[in-house]
């Protein structure tokens, strides 16, 4: 149950990643003034949201892939790492 939970978290956060990245290209073009302090918070949000989205992609194309999941497979947080990046 646990593990379904987490890959429909995993799944609409992946659906809805291009909310903050659209967000953060708009004010890079100047569209919303960066002086406004709620502005300015929420692009923090979301160069945040962004980077842990890059994380995630780099872990699940460069370090979790099923040639190294046998030097996973033997650690106690393999069902998290399952769930996360093998199916």
């Amino acid at each position: 149950m646990l593990t379904t939970i987490i890959q429909t978290i995993v799944h609409v956060f992946e659906l809805v990643i291009g909310i903050p990245m659209l967000f953060l290209l708009l004010t890079a073009l100047g569209v919303f003034k960066k002086e406004n302090q709620k502005v300015q918070r929420l692009a923090i949000s979301c160069k945040i949201l962004v980077a842990i989205f890059l994380c995630y992609c780099f872990m699940k194309h460069f370090v979790f892939t099923p040639v190294n999941y046998p030097r996973f497979s033997d650690k106690w947080y393999l069902p998290l790492i399952r769930s996360l990046f093998y199916t």
